[in-house]
């Protein structure tokens, strides 16, 4: 956000451009020219040179919008950083509007399932979230499809896709360290773990997001601190060419 100061001909022929709506307020102006955000009530302060995160009707979902030196919004372009947004100024990857959750999300309970497709304010899944740290008797609730014995621990894949590992207690009912998906149910894990076309161009684009996370072999998402529970989780995804797959834990549970 950039504060404006009227000290030049040019200057104050820019903002008058700017203030041709007659009405001003916090949020989305428009005039000839195009659009901008207002982040002030007097219209004197607005995004310039950046991205921001908005959500404009205040549905909980925001989209990404780059705005410009001047403080206009682009359109149909690609942007001076090298990412496409479409004629709303949404960016979009492979032609499908990025969001975020912004509004508050509702808290777990033990009793409820939640769906693959609802998600944190981070973008983790509700129902990893739910069933992270559980045991197999609690996890019941969401439907055993198969199950893998591996002599310490057993894999069970869930009827949502999910799959779950428990150590051995004498009854494979132990607490379980992680959750993993594959193929095309990452994103039932991690909103955005479709993202990019190689481990390079997902960094760049979740960094982009905001998101802590660097490539080395694998693709390393880590702090991710959920609203829903306030822990801090990380993600490990590898293999692309429809070979993805990702690990999902507790920080100090997975590497």
């Amino acid at each position: 956000m950039i504060k404006r100061k009227i000290l030049t001909t040019v200057a104050a022929v820019s903002v008058a451009a700017m203030m041709t709506v007659g009405v001003f307020a916090v949020g989305w102006q428009h005039n000839v020219t195009g659009w901008w955000y207002g982040t002030n009530e007097t219209n004197t302060t607005w995004h310039a040179n950046c991205w921001q995160w908005i959500d404009g009707n205040n549905d909980g979902i925001a989209e990404c919008y780059y705005f410009d030196q001047n403080g206009y919004m682009l359109a149909s372009t690609t942007t001076p950083d090298g990412f496409t947004v479409n004629a709303d100024g949404a960016w979009t990857v492979n032609g499908v509007v990025q969001t975020k959750i912004v509004g508050a999300q509702n808290t777990v309970s033990a009793s409820d399932t939640y769906s693959t497709s609802e998600y944190d304010n981070n973008g983790i899944s509700l129902a990893a979230l739910d069933m992270l740290g559980r045991t197999r008797a609690e996890n019941a609730k969401y439907g055993e499809e198969t199950t893998v014995e591996g002599g310490t621990n057993v894999t069970v894949i869930y009827k949502n896709g999910l799959k779950v590992t428990y150590d051995f207690d004498g009854g494979y009912n132990g607490v379980d360290t992680e959750i993993r998906a594959g193929g095309a149910d990452v994103a039932k894990l991690f909103r955005y773990a479709n993202l990019g076309t190689d481990d390079k161009d997902m960094v760049r684009i979740l960094k982009k997001m905001g998101y802590d996370c660097y490539t080395n072999d694998n693709v390393h998402v880590k702090n991710l601190k959920s609203n829903v529970t306030s822990k801090t989780y990380t993600f490990y995804i590898y293999g692309f060419d429809g070979r993805r797959a990702i690990v999902f834990g507790e920080q100090t549970g997975v590497h």
